[in-house]
């Protein structure tokens, strides 16, 4: 081990290297806390930032929660939380003069408005089955939200994600009207 550790050294000098040390050098190099990188999905990304019409856009393969941080030259103003479906675009208010992606999740109930006063559910009957359709009936707010549909003979309830523009409606899940029943989970209301 030392005919090694001399070698090594040896070798280290004729090539200018700095010599091999036993001495404390892992202590003075060894990182004080976890570094953990921030990694954005590259699917998201920002549209028209320069116009008075900026959007946010989710160009991945699943529904989002996203959070915007929003700035006055190096004053933090606020984060704001945005559910941007699978593929599309999402319109938004900028706040400041800078805004950045904060934190971006799968599809959750972040937010602080409850949307269920403003997503009204309704069947129609379609043949021996009912279609249930949701509605946002908020004038200015988009509406995201999780519904529960259960089955009489299935032991869990299929999961319905879907966000709606203001006024929008449309089909969420088809079931057989003797056994189905639908049900909102949550439900938030994006900001204006």
């Amino acid at each position: 081990m030392r005919s090694a550790l001399n070698l090594a050294s040896l070798f280290g000098m004729v090539l200018g290297l700095p010599l091999l040390s036993t001495a404390a050098v892992a202590v003075e190099t060894e990182p004080v806390g976890e570094v953990v990188p921030y990694i954005r999905p590259a699917c998201i990304s920002f549209r028209n930032l320069k116009t008075d019409k900026p959007e946010v856009f989710n160009n991945c393969n699943e529904p989002h929660t996203i959070g915007l941080a929003f700035f006055n030259g190096e004053e933090y103003i606020r984060t704001q939380v945005y559910h941007v479906w699978r593929k599309t675009k999402r319109p938004f208010k900028h706040l400041g003069d800078f805004v950045v992606v904060d934190w971006v999740k799968a599809w959750t109930n972040d937010g602080s408005d409850d949307g269920s006063k403003f997503l009204s559910l309704s069947a129609a009957h379609v043949a021996d089955d009912e279609v249930w359709h949701a509605k946002n009936t908020s004038p200015d707010q988009y509406n995201a939200f999780t519904l529960k549909v259960f089955y009489k003979d299935w032991p869990t309830a299929q999961m319905v994600q879907y966000v709606l523009a203001p006024g929008e409606s449309a089909p969420m899940v088809r079931v057989n009207h003797d056994t189905g029943r639908v049900y909102i989970e949550w439900s938030r209301l994006d900001p204006e």
